[in-house]
């Protein structure tokens, strides 16, 4: 499937958006797991280690101060702590759109088939007519958020993922060798894909 007229400016590096991306999609699947203690929280004696005047040194309240060896962070790290990068939503539609269009050789439209029974090989006969499936990462769109027979019959073949439509994003398109969109969401993309169509996109 190729998309027409859409103007691309001739300049557009998008080898540069491409990295960009894939670094804020994986910084964003990271999970913060590292968590440091607070003075409330290391195991110390919350007695005073000397009396506030008369030895000469400086005062101190606790040990678990952060100022001594071994207290709490002042300011620690949680695993509460939000570490996701936000992108601008007018570029990374621009960007998924670019790259739709820029990628439309691995991108088809699937009628999705009528499989009954639950068997792997009906399946795999069926994609291996469209397409060679060989070591190849796959991605099929899906529309509806339940389990069908076609999703069941695939997961015993290695590299076929499934995906619902709201959730497909421009890293699926950097990422799987070949992208299969069913059929039901034609009117889906259609629909996106005009409203961008004649406009200038800028480097």
């Amino acid at each position: 499937m190729i998309i027409k007229n859409i103007k691309v400016k001739k300049s557009l590096n998008l080898n540069k958006y491409s990295i960009f991306l894939n670094k804020i999609f994986n910084k964003n699947k990271k999970k913060v797991c590292g968590k440091q203690k607070t003075r409330g929280e290391v195991n110390f004696s919350n007695i005073k280690p000397w009396k506030q005047k008369g030895t000469g040194r400086a005062r101190a309240g606790s040990k678990s101060s952060p100022i001594w060896k071994g207290g709490g962070k002042a300011f620690p790290s949680s695993s509460k702590e939000n570490i996701q990068k936000k992108i601008n939503k007018n570029f990374y539609k621009k960007i998924f759109y670019l790259l739709f269009y820029y990628f439309s050789k691995k991108i088809f439209f699937l009628i999705e088939p009528n499989i009954k029974k639950i068997k792997t090989y009906i399946f795999k006969d069926y994609i291996e007519k469209i397409i060679n499936i060989n070591g190849k990462k796959i991605l099929i769109v899906k529309k509806y958020n339940f389990i069908t027979n076609t999703e069941l019959s695939s997961r015993n073949i290695k590299n076929i993922n499934f995906i619902n439509i709201l959730f497909f994003s421009a890293y699926d398109i950097l990422k799987y060798d070949i992208i299969l969109i069913l059929t039901d969401n034609f009117e889906f993309f259609k629909k996106r894909i005009n409203d961008i169509k004649n406009k200038k996109i800028y480097n």
